[in-house]
């Protein structure tokens, strides 16, 4: 340091040169004096109360989180140990260690989701070599999916990771499905090799329609757009690469482990199997003989499903509870560094007093604009904030004991309470705006306090700002041209010359010892500027002589807004607030509602945007997706069952899952959000597929001459148990995401809404399907005829006619 301060008073010796002006010989030392000086902060931090200097670091958009902070962390334990013995490093925030348990937590639920599956499964077969060869399916299916998503460039993280958790259950349904007909077929009297090449050869139409039925839902997630493609393009990526390496496994590997070790068991599990299927037979004949009751029941139970729509929460995401609160503090106009830096520790001493605050961090100054790199920008004195991060066990009201702290501030400074996601972070989500724009200022500054206020009275709104509610005091200077001509001066010199007294200028760099060090041209009087001050500064004038700024321009105090934006040439103002409802739809009608019954200023118009508006084009987004998933379902089922009116029958199985998916979200308390949604497109395939593979069979029995009824009687018994096996193996191995087993906070983005939505809307349809649909399919089986019905008719009748002939 101390070679650097005598390097820059060599600066001094730096001789003028004779374009300069100066005269030869002159050097910078005869005309100014240069010292080595400290830049005056503009933003002042402090962590628990002792000073401290902030570092953020954001990773680049094609690095891992994870990684960079493992790095950074190292190379600051490595700075540390260069610097004197009282430096300490404290982290404020650290995204890796939530992605980090996140991870975790989902490979813990996924292990456990496989556990769960592999369980259902021996609970059916009560075999230990059946079940053993149907779940191989399921780290082969996933082996192949990572290696896929490796050559793809894509990497492990909660998506990917979360999207092989879901398809732990799915993936296996193929394999159930042939290893149980295999099974079937050993009990039966079946050699192993034949057991096998028959078992599987009889349901590859079905598992391969039901597969691509599933896959077929993830397609439009591509096309959707917004949050909802960035977010969920390589969770439904790796879910189709799963199942489809599932259906491979299901064809290929499965039967030919099933031929090696699998033995004829002689009827093993007849008296199990025909237990469960006598019962749901005596179900099936009531069905049957009560089709009109039967289908009007499932009617009956898809209008009132509706009903939980219009009570449950909607959002886009599930506000769970964060680890890190901001308060944002705003001071009167005007105030200094040093009256926001005495409040903001006023209010973190008090929030500090709390047992579950782990750390404060108390920052006065804030940047005009918080996302450019720092030091780049200026920062408002007036404005503060605190970070508090919370200690591990966080009391559910947490937020309500930080704002009945606050309400006990007694000071200047208005502190208000806002979700953080970290130091400079915006959650984004949870955000809402509205705004306005005029051609008039004073009306638009009018608009903006009626909306404010509005806002503000809107249960489920906090921390409330307008960007044109903030004032502060300046000094206007008019230019009196007739002076300025007169004393040989212009308005851009004027402005030059007084730019240069008020506030210095950058003249660049020079490299001494130490390294490299700013050149800065010093303001005439550093400190706060007042009026008289200014008028009492002298320009220089062409002519050598000077002349003061009072006898050149008048110089009022004024207040003005902190900012002027401008929308589409019209001035604008946005109001902002965070949402900390669960109910964010509720929130939006009822804010709506608020600023419909204002008498807004003629000529001021408004718009809403932030989470809202992503709300609604989200929701938009996955309904057409559902629409357009739906389409693709029933044209991969016009080709398995070669009609166009079958493929309506198995289409009911999806709004019979929606009265589960709809009760599973109002009685576990969960939200309507973007993960839930996705969890009813998975359900569109999901469901279908047990639809097919019990429709498959019937139609296979109907070709073989069989009555419609006798065809259902045989198909819907003889597929019971791989209906039940595959649905409650996909439930049980969505079980752990759906009560975060595995302990995954970050995890339940994808786990929580989404398992509720699958498991419940699965649990209903299959019941509902295993009755509604046989009624159905028999009302309406006179207006169809079996796949090959057509042919063997039209065969019939070109023999009667070479008979008659």
């Amino acid at each position: 340091v101390s070679q650097r301060v005598a390097a820059l008073e060599d600066v001094g010796e730096i001789a003028l040169g004779a374009d300069s002006g100066a005269r030869p010989g002159t050097t910078i030392a005869d005309v100014a004096t240069v010292r080595s000086v400290e830049v005056p902060a503009d933003t002042r931090l402090r962590v628990n109360g002792e000073p401290a200097i902030g570092l953020n670091v954001t990773k680049l958009s094609d690095a891992t989180t994870v990684q960079v902070v493992e790095d950074v962390r190292a190379e600051l334990e490595d700075s540390l140990d260069e610097l004197p013995g009282d430096v300490r490093a404290a982290t404020i925030f650290d995204q890796g260690e939530p992605i980090s348990e996140a991870i975790a937590g989902i490979v813990r639920e996924g292990a456990l989701g496989i556990l769960f599956a592999v369980l259902v499964i021996f609970a059916f077969l009560r075999s230990i070599r059946a079940t053993v060869v149907a779940a191989i399916s399921i780290p082969i299916s996933l082996a192949i999916a990572l290696i896929v998503l490796w050559q793809q460039g894509f990497t492990l993280n909660v998506l990917t990771l979360g999207a092989l958790t879901v398809a732990v259950g799915r993936v296996v349904d193929d394999s159930i499905v042939v290893i149980e007909n295999v099974y079937r077929h050993l009990v039966d009297g079946d050699p192993p090799i034949e057991a096998a090449f028959t078992g599987a050869k009889e349901v590859l139409p079905a598992i391969t329609a039901s597969t691509l039925t599933t896959v077929a839902v993830f397609l439009p997630i591509a096309f959707v757009g917004g949050i909802a493609e960035q977010l969920f393009a390589p969770f439904a990526l790796t879910v189709v690469i799963a199942l489809l390496a599932s259906l491979l496994v299901a064809v290929t590997i499965v039967p030919y482990f099933a031929s090696r070790s699998l033995r004829q068991e002689h009827g093993h599990d007849e008296q199990q199997v025909g237990r469960l299927e006598r019962g749901y037979g005596r179900v099936l004949d009531w069905a049957l003989g009560h089709r009109w009751v039967t289908v009007a029941v499932g009617v009956l139970i898809m209008v009132v499903s509706i009903v939980p729509l219009f009570v449950i929460n909607q959002n886009l995401f599930d506000q769970s509870g964060s680890d890190v609160a901001q308060v944002s503090v705003q001071m009167p106009a005007g105030s200094t560094l040093d009256d926001t830096e005495r409040e903001v520790g006023d209010i973190t001493r008090m929030l500090e007093k709390e047992d579950f605050v782990d750390s404060a961090t108390a920052q006065a100054g804030i940047p005009v604009d918080p996302f450019a790199p720092a030091g780049s920008v200026p920062a408002d004195p007036s404005q503060g904030s605190v970070i508090v991060v919370f200690a591990k066990d966080v009391p559910e009201d947490v937020n309500d004991q930080i704002e009945s702290r606050l309400e006990q501030y007694d000071g200047p400074a208005d502190a208000v309470l806002g979700q953080a996601g970290g130091p400079g972070a915006a959650t984004g989500s949870d955000q809402v705006s509205i705004q306005l724009a005029a051609d008039d200022p004073d009306m638009l500054r009018q608009a903006a306090e009626q909306v404010a206020t509005a806002m503000r009275e809107v249960s489920g709104l906090t921390e409330v700002e307008s960007d044109v509610a903030g004032e502060r005091r300046e000094l206007r200077l008019e230019p009196n041209q007739a002076a300025l001509s007169r004393a040989g001066l212009t308005t851009r010199s004027f402005a030059e010359q007084l730019a240069i007294l008020t506030r210095g200028k950058e003249l660049g760099s020079v490299e001494v010892k130490g390294g490299e060090a700013g050149l800065r041209l010093a303001p005439a009087s550093p400190g706060v500027l007042d009026r008289a001050a200014l008028l009492g500064y002298r320009l220089v004038t062409p002519g050598g002589g000077d002349v003061g700024v009072g006898d050149v321009a008048s110089v009022e105090p004024v207040t003005t807004v902190q900012t002027i934006n401008r929308a589409d040439g019209r001035r604008s103002a946005t109001i902002t607030a965070t949402a900390s409802s669960d109910d964010l739809a509720g929130v939006q009608a009822d804010l709506d509602e608020r600023i419909d019954e204002l008498d807004l200023p003629d000529g001021v118009t408004r718009e809403t945007g932030g989470a809202l508006e992503d709300l609604q084009e989200t929701f938009k987004s996955i309904l057409y997706a559902m629409f357009a998933a739906i389409a693709l379902v029933y044209l991969v089922t016009v080709a398995t069952f070669r009609s166009l009116l079958k493929p309506l029958i198995l289409l009911l199985s999806i709004p019979l899952s929606l009265s589960g998916a709809f009760a599973g979200l109002l009685i576990t308390g969960t939200s309507l959000s973007l993960p839930a949604l996705i969890g009813m497109l998975m359900l569109i395939g999901i469901v279908v597929t047990n639809a097919i593979v019990m429709l498959d069979l019937v139609e296979r029995h109907r070709e073989n001459g069989m009555t419609a009824n006798e065809a259902l009687r045989a198909g819907a018994t003889r597929r019971l148990r791989p209906v039940l096996m595959t649905a409650l193996a996909t439930m049980g191995a969505l079980l752990p995401l759906a009560l975060e087993l595995g302990g995954a906070t970050g995890g339940g983005f994808i786990g929580a809404p989404l398992g509720i939505v699958v498991i419940g809307g699965l649990f209903s349809s299959t019941l509902l399907t295993l009755v509604i649909v046989p009624a159905l399919y028999s009302l309406t089986a006179r207006f169809t005829r079996p796949r090959q019905g057509r042919l063997v008719a039209e065969q019939l009748a070109a023999a009667a006619a070479r008979r008659e002939a």
